[in-house]
């Protein structure tokens, strides 16, 4: 037993536990019969889709998350090292950090953490074991707890962003549930995440932000709409959620859309130009019937 491994574990786990205080926390002390000296864990409970522990094993940082994932941080006398576990058990808790799962005949082959904190998914642990080389992909299972925090509605997040922007996944159901959610849960205050999405190279993010960004600016969205509009059509994207988008949108106010439009109408750039007045044409047909 080593009292200062002990006592810096202690001070790491309590760090963390005090950052969620609405989970329920079990705590164990050493037991002579098994290597752990201290340990904490969070079950499955409202607040946390899976469990969710650490330990400290001589200079062991161990951490666990689901039923697939475990990795050993050392020594626990670097601060480095220590940082840099705390920083990952904190992220699994509080939806920082995700866990993917690669399963292949029910068996889960091997499973990875990835954090956010840079706006993009990065891994920064993993966990495998020893498999027979296959031709087969595996199936892949993306997990990550967007309810720690105690809100009823799901975090606005940089993870919300990361899932819809993740090239690994591409086009999968952690986009669309990223779509749903960031259309359901967008205020005024996250419009500085979703703009620039409005610019990706991806055709499903330009689109998955333009919805959001239309229900919260309306009309004065318009000009970056119609930007990035003509992009999906530079792209030979067919542009059909897109276009259902922008028609829906100048039928919420059809005179303050044509006023708008008309100005559109005489924008330096040709293509604005060009759907401005087709968004026109259509204003047109609809006062007609």
């Amino acid at each position: 037993m080593y009292p200062d491994h002990r006592e810096r574990a202690r001070t790491v786990f309590e760090a963390v536990a005090s950052q969620c205080k609405l989970l329920n926390a079990s705590w164990r002390e050493s037991d002579p019969e098994t290597p752990v000296e201290l340990e904490v864990s969070f079950g499955v409970q409202p607040g946390l889709v899976f469990a969710v522990g650490a330990n400290l094993q001589g200079d062991l940082l161990c951490l666990w998350v689901g039923d697939s994932f475990f990795c050993e941080w050392f020594p626990c006398s670097d601060s480095d090292v220590v940082e840099k576990f705390q920083s990952c058990f904190q992220g699994v808790l509080s939806g920082q950090v995700r866990l993917i799962e690669f399963v292949r005949d029910g068996r889960t082959i091997k499973a990875q953490l990835q954090d956010c904190a840079s706006g993009r998914w990065q891994t920064v642990a993993t966990w495998t074991t020893l498999r027979w080389p296959s031709l087969r992909n595996p199936d892949v299972r993306v997990s990550r707890n967007i309810h720690s925090r105690g809100h009823a509605r799901v975090e606005f997040d940089k993870g919300l962003i990361a899932d819809l922007t993740d090239e690994a996944l591409p086009g999968g159901d952690t986009y669309v549930k990223a779509c749903e959610a960031i259309r359901r849960e967008a205020r005024q205050a996250d419009l500085p995440l979703l703009r620039p999405l409005l610019g990706d190279r991806s055709a499903l993010v330009r689109e998955a932000a333009a919805w959001p960004i239309a229900d919260l600016e309306g009309l004065s969205a318009l000009r970056d709409l119609l930007i990035a509009y003509q992009r999906g059509i530079d792209d030979g994207c067919d542009n059909d959620g897109f276009t259902a988008l922008l028609l829906d949108l100048v039928a919420r106010d059809s005179e303050d859309a044509r006023a708008q439009l008309q100005r559109l109408a005489h924008d330096a750039i040709p293509q604005v130009r060009e759907n401005a007045l087709w968004l026109l044409a259509h204003c047109a047909a609809a006062g007609d019937r």
